[in-house]
């Protein structure tokens, strides 16, 4: 009987999906699948842990820089080159980032908010120079002749 009602499911139109194909499981051969692909997962290897990559835009927006800055110091922060040409794209590890940035900021000891004062340098003036300080063009009277 089962054969036979998979066999009309093969002749069906494709478009009329059958509401049952005919083919009942009892809870216990359900249970049996269930348990049978639970081993079979356990078992497959686990996806290979590698470094996650990220483009430039990615670094930029996580760590609060700029693209151009995270591209002109990419050695810096162990970027890896994809391709071999001149113009390979490059990718980042987020990880490798962070430890890069965090040893950066410690070696120019970086302010923390609570040591970091809201105030700003004044920028010195540019002292603009006077006339006194030049060589003035000498000045022709009126009727010398030239214009």
């Amino acid at each position: 009987m089962a054969i036979e009602a998979v066999a009309r499911v093969a002749e069906a139109d494709p478009t009329e999906a059958p509401v049952s194909a005919g083919v009942h499981l009892s809870p216990e051969s359900v249970e049996a699948i269930a348990v049978r692909v639970a081993e079979l997962l356990r078992e497959a290897p686990a996806p290979a842990a590698g470094p996650r990559l990220v483009d430039a835009a990615t670094v930029a927006q996580r760590f609060g820089l700029k693209r151009s800055w995270v591209y002109d110091h990419a050695a810096e922060l162990g970027a890896v080159r994809l391709g071999d040409g001149p113009r390979g794209r490059l990718r980042f590890d987020l990880a490798k980032v962070a430890d890069a940035l965090s040893v950066c900021s410690d070696r120019r000891g970086s302010e923390t908010a609570e040591t970091r004062t809201t105030t700003r340098k004044a920028r010195p003036q540019r002292r603009r120079p006077t006339g006194a300080e030049r060589e003035l063009l000498p000045i022709r009277p009126p009727g010398s002749g030239r214009p």
